[in-house]
Parts: C-alpha cells; sequence; structure tokens
C-alpha cells in the first residue's frame, strides 16, 4: 500500500509538473502573441497616419482656374470630372454642379467680361449618341468634350483618352494645381442594383422578376437589352478600371478599380452618406460649397431621379408594381452572386471615405 501511495504521488508530482510547463509555454506564448500584436497595431497605426497626412495634401482646396481667359476668352480646358455611375447620386451631383457653375459666372462675370465656363456632358445610357460621339462620327459632340473644362461624364474611364481627357491617367499626388481633378459616388452594389431595378423595371426589364432576370443571365438567356443587363453586373467597377474590360479577370479588375479609386480621382463620395459627401465636395471644391464669396445663391445637394410612382407593371400592365424599398434576402443574394467586384471595390471605398473625413478635419494640423 506504502509503495503504491508514493508511485501515485510521484506520477501526481510529474502532472503536476507537467501542467506548470504548459502553463508557462502558454504564458509565454501568450507574451509573445502580444507583443506581435502590439507592433502589428503600431505598424497599421503608422500606415495610417501616412494616409491620412498624403490625403490631407491632395484634399487641400481646388478652385477653377481662368488665367487664360484674357487670351482666350475661355477657363482652362480639363479641370473638373464627374465620373457618374447610374443610381448612386450622381444626378443629385449634377444638380449641385449646374448650381455651383451658375453662382460661380455670377461672381466672376464683374471681374471676367462675360465669365464663362466649358461645361459638357456624356452618359453610355444613351448608347447611340454616346458611339457615335466616342468613335468621332459626331464631330461636334466630341470637339466639345475635348474643349470643355468640367465634365460630367456616365461611361467607362478607359474610354476617357478618347475624348482627349488626359490621354494618361496620372497620379494625383504628381499633378500640379492645373491638372484635372476628379470626383465619384459609389453605392452598395445591393442597393445600387435594386434601385435601378426599380427605376427601370418596365422600360429595361419588362416588369420581370429579378432573380428570373439574373437566372436568364446565368443561362444565356436574356432577352434583356445589353446595356440594361450591363447594369446588373459589377457596373461601378466596370466604370472604374483603366484598362480593357474582362470579367474573366476579377481580382486584375478589382485591383485596377481600387487602384484608380486611390491615386486618380481626388474625391471619393458615397451615396449612404450623401450629406458628408456634400460637405466634403464642398470643401474640396469651394465653387462647389453650400455658399460661395459674396453670393446670395446657396447650393445644397438636390435628391433628384428618384424611382417613378407608376412604373406600369401590375397586373393589368397600367398600375403600379409596389417593390419595397430593399430586396428580400434571396435577390440580396443574387445580387451579390452577380456583383462580387463591385462588393470588393465599394469596401475599399468606405476605407477610404473614412480615411478621407480624418484628413479633412486634420488637413491645419498636418503639414
Amino acid at each position: 500500500l506504502l509503495l503504491s501511495l508514493l508511485v501515485m504521488s510521484s506520477l501526481a508530482g510529474k502532472h503536476v509538473y507537467k501542467l506548470r510547463r504548459v502553463v508557462e509555454e502558454t504564458l509565454e506564448e501568450t507574451a509573445v502573441s502580444e507583443e506581435q500584436k502590439e507592433q502589428k497595431d503600431e505598424v497599421e497605426l503608422t500606415d495610417e497616419l501616412a494616409i491620412v497626412e498624403r490625403l490631407s495634401k491632395k484634399l487641400t482646396p481646388k478652385y477653377l482656374d481662368f488665367s487664360n481667359f484674357t487670351s482666350t476668352k475661355s477657363m482652362l480646358q480639363h479641370q473638373f470630372l464627374h465620373l457618374h455611375h447610374m443610381k448612386t447620386g450622381g444626378t443629385s451631383l449634377d444638380g449641385l454642379l449646374s448650381c455651383g457653375m451658375g453662382r460661380w459666372k455670377q461672381v466672376h462675370s464683374e471681374k471676367k467680361s462675360k465669365a464663362s465656363i466649358g461645361y459638357m456632358n456624356i452618359h453610355e445610357c444613351g448608347k447611340q449618341r454616346y458611339l457615335a460621339c466616342r468613335d468621332g462620327k459626331d464631330t461636334r459632340c466630341r470637339d466639345s468634350i475635348r474643349n470643355s473644362s468640367i465634365l460630367s461624364y456616365c461611361a467607362p474611364l478607359v474610354d476617357l483618352p478618347t475624348f482627349g481627357w488626359n490621354s494618361t491617367l496620372y497620379k494625383q499626388e504628381e499633378l500640379s494645381e492645373k491638372a484635372l481633378h476628379a470626383v465619384t459616388v459609389l453605392r452598395s452594389p445591393v442597393e445600387r442594383v435594386w434601385s435601378m431595378f426599380r427605376f427601370e423595371t418596365k422600360r429595361c426589364y419588362h416588369c420581370k422578376n429579378l432573380r428570373d432576370i439574373y437566372r436568364d443571365i446565368s443561362k444565356n438567356k436574356t432577352t434583356i437589352v445589353e446595356r440594361c443587363a450591363a447594369q446588373l453586373q459589377n457596373h461601378q467597377t466596370h466604370n472604374l478600371v483603366s484598362i480593357k474590360w474582362n470579367p474573366e479577370e476579377p481580382e486584375l479588375m478589382v485591383q485596377n478599380a481600387i487602384e484608380n479609386l486611390q491615386h486618380f480621382f481626388t474625391l471619393v463620395g458615397l451615396t449612404e452618406q450623401m450629406e458628408q459627401t456634400a460637405t466634403m465636395v464642398g470643401q474640396v471644391f469651394p465653387f462647389l460649397n453650400l455658399t460661395y464669396g459674396e453670393s446670395p445663391t446657396e447650393c445644397p445637394m438636390p435628391h433628384k431621379n428618384s424611382s417613378p410612382r407608376n412604373n406600369r407593371c401590375g397586373k393589368d400592365g397600367k398600375s403600379h408594381w409596389n417593390l419595397p424599398n430593399h430586396p428580400d434576402e434571396a435577390t440580396k443574394r443574387a445580387i451579390l452572386k452577380h456583383n462580387a467586384m463591385d462588393l470588393q471595390v465599394y469596401e475599399a471605398a468606405l476605407q477610404l471615405f473614412e480615411y478621407q473625413k480624418m484628413a479633412l478635419a486634420l488637413g491645419e494640423d498636418i503639414k
């Protein structure tokens, strides 16, 4: 019995020793992992500060340049670009742009006799006009874009050089104050696609269920015209790439789109934060601020291009098909399946937007 007790005591001692070693090793590993985590956090914080500092310089106020007005009676060309994605609030931003340009001319008409701004817009939703302009068949349209100072552009970025606007997409950090400054607004792909579907329920989508449309697209059996089907599939990414579009290389497309968000665009806004986007736009581009100079005219961001009250998709073909404000879960999954690239690009835009907010708030403190 005594021998058995001694053996048990010895085994218990060994067990306690092993247990103690496990605890000690775990504590050592925890200490190392905590130290690694702290180092990683420090690196990330340093990287974030560097990003914010770069953006604070990039987002300094940009003023319209009419330094060559005396000799040419027109403003410097290619100063401001709005890349418009359908159903992201782009029509509202165009409304702000229209108000800001009109007010600018009023303020500067005394300084510059008959001050004028060369403005042009082109939208690929008017496909025939767009192609005729892009391909040079409509020379008047193409020349107007080439000679304009401000452009609202609802089309793929890759086509922009065709119109003479920056034959090379330079990085914003390398641009001079007289170079092109660009703005775009992005939206959650689920909400953007659903908004597009509600906006064009009859004309584009023939009153069909959106999930059925996606099923037909997957089977290459869709009867929806190309321009309408394209709006349902990674449309924002397609607009943002400056290389040939190839949906078979999604990683390359997403990478190029995000690089352009970070380096080509001066400012990136979000539809979900349109009020704050308007504030940012006004801060970076004073002629688009709510107030400007001594002008009594205010230019708020309007809300335009909402869904029709009667889409004429009811059972009788005349009444309204009452679609909800947001899609159901099954429809969300279908949208995300066909907009995986847009989701990645949108997530990058969310992060960039937060950095922009930090940069604009800290801009005076960062040298």
